[in-house]
């Protein structure tokens, strides 16, 4: 009889767990809050459901006899799978570490209750306590809300006349209405994805996390492995996040943690308990070789093998993923209808994908870069060296051209050109 699994959130970004979940030979339940999601039509059954919806998501697991419950890259299910999985007995994330994944605040919170390096930070749900918070931490500092991630509502904040309209934006995006303020870190950003089995971290990638240095403030440009840092620095870096996986009782797992390396060394600005999204996911896997979907519904399962039992795929010592977007990317805002230049730039060798960022089946539009949801087009290289895939991710670029329906190019140069 096969084993059943409810995949929780059936859109673009689901679509490789509910698909390797059939190539494994399960019978998939998907839910979505989008009658349209274009996993719903692959699964064997599936219902529109929130995936907010925890007694939604417990009835259905309970009506169809569920052996595991899971999901990938977003959050917002991550709540709802941890209660129905523990009301029906099955493999469960530990409920510290679903907290501090959907709340930095909660996560805030545990780490400091563990003793961890951690930042000044305060919690505000309205406008007098955010003035309040601002001006007892001083400037400049961060403001984000407090539930979400994509840097939604996400704002550096360098004086007290800048907290009332980024404070509205912050709130108007957080699910709960609260905006958590930190104080400014400085140092190189880092992103970390790491396989956890019984508690201890035993594969990791840190990758340097690279931005614009003044505009679309946290929204990353380029992701290259392996990171800029000292032995030293990465043996730290490693440490903190086994010392935050022991704070969040975590298990068996992949985790997302993203931090910034201070002159007083490595500082967690948060962590997730999912597969990455923002292509963090293909990084890993191409630097790691180890599948990341098959080992989540193992985990899911509680059926987790030997860790060299998931290493499906060839290993690469470097690798980059190069983001192009609007200002202060290379393209201009607007509707494309053509993408030039794709097969010149995937031939040439070290180049494995180029690809739109979003779901490529719907119509593709590139939008002012306000958040990590604006981020159009990415480029993956693999190589021996940084310079190397560095160089190679640059090429492939320089040949792509995107276009609208009157065929002129979305190309800030060219555009400038004509």
């Amino acid at each position: 009889m096969k084993q059943r699994v409810l995949i929780v959130g059936a859109g673009w970004d689901q679509l490789p767990i509910i698909r390797e979940a059939h190539r494994l030979g399960h019978f998939v339940v998907a839910v979505d809050g989008n009658p349209h999601a274009c996993g719903l039509k692959e699964a064997d059954a599936s219902a529109v459901i929130s995936t907010r919806d925890a007694e939604g998501v417990f009835r259905t697991a309970e009506a169809f006899s569920v052996d595991a419950i899971t999901s990938m890259i977003t959050e917002s299910p991550l709540e709802a799978i941890q209660q129905a999985a523990t009301q029906l007995g099955l493999p469960a994330s530990s409920r510290l570490s679903i907290e501090a994944t959907t709340s930095k605040v909660r996560m805030r919170e545990v780490f400091a209750a563990a003793g961890l390096p951690d930042v000044r930070f305060g919690c505000a749900r309205t406008q007098a306590e955010a003035t309040r918070i601002a001006a007892e931490i001083g400037f400049p500092l961060v403001m984000k809300s407090a539930d979400v991630g994509g840097q939604l509502g996400l704002f550096r904040i360098d004086g007290p006349g800048a907290v009332e309209p980024a404070f509205a934006d912050a709130q108007h995006h957080s699910v709960q209405g609260s905006v958590i303020f930190e104080e400014l870190l400085l140092g190189p950003e880092l992103n970390v994805v790491a396989v956890v089995l019984d508690g201890n971290i035993c594969a990791l990638t840190v990758s340097d996390r690279i931005k614009h240095p003044r505009e679309a403030f946290g929204i990353v440009q380029r992701h290259l492995y392996p990171a800029d840092c000292s032995s030293a620095e990465h043996a730290a870096v490693v440490e903190l996040c086994q010392h935050a996986v022991s704070a969040l009782e975590i298990r068996n797992a992949i985790i997302f943690p993203q931090l910034i390396l201070t002159s007083s060394g490595p500082r967690l600005v948060e962590t997730g308990e999912r597969i990455p999204g923002g292509v963090m996911k293909e990084l890993f896997e191409l630097a790691t070789g180890i599948d990341l979907v098959r080992l989540q519904l193992d985990i899911a399962f509680g059926a987790v093998r030997a860790l060299e039992d998931y290493c499906c795929h060839p290993k690469h010592e470097a690798v980059t993923v190069k983001f192009l977007t609007a200002r202060p990317g290379p393209l201009v805002p607007g509707r494309v209808a053509t993408v030039h230049g794709r097969k010149a730039a995937l031939s040439i060798p070290g180049v494995v994908e180029t690809q739109f960022y979003n779901d490529p089946q719907q119509p593709q539009e590139i939008r002012p870069l306000r958040n990590a949801r604006d981020r159009f087009y990415f480029v993956i290289a693999v190589g021996n060296e940084r310079d190397e895939v560095l160089e190679t991710s640059d090429r492939a670029a320089e040949l792509l051209d995107f276009r609208d329906a009157d065929k002129r190019s979305l190309l800030e140069r060219k555009n400038r050109a004509a």
